[in-house]
């Protein structure tokens, strides 16, 4: 899910899945194109260290959005 707070003036999203059990929190901004960048993460569950996480979404087209997350690799201390 995303939105935009018109408090803080900045864009945010959320994420779950079956797999964790928590929610991933974002924040960030886009531009005038909506390409959008987001910066935030989750509490690791089985590790119990909170992950940061970056993401990205643009248009490419008017029907094609590519999104990316961005986040350390396993064997990166977290």
């Amino acid at each position: 899910m995303t939105g935009f707070d018109n408090v803080t003036g900045k864009y945010w999203s959320t994420w779950s899945d079956t797999m964790g059990t928590g929610l991933m929190v974002n924040e960030g901004s886009c531009d005038a194109k909506q390409n959008c960048t987001y910066s935030g993460g989750w509490n690791d569950p089985a590790r119990k260290t909170f992950v940061k996480v970056r993401m990205t979404s643009r248009w490419t087209s008017p029907t094609t959005q590519i999104f990316e997350m961005y986040g350390p690799a396993r064997t990166e201390k977290r």
